[in-house]
């Protein structure tokens, strides 16, 4: 899917250790 891909992408370039802090900067940066 598209949305798993946007995930991937963003985890792959900012990489935040805490889970809930990567699932925040997904919402603020695909909505």
């Amino acid at each position: 899917t598209g949305k798993g891909k946007l995930v991937a992408h963003g985890q792959a370039k900012s990489k935040p250790k805490d889970p809930a802090k990567r699932h925040v900067l997904f919402k603020r940066r695909y909505g």
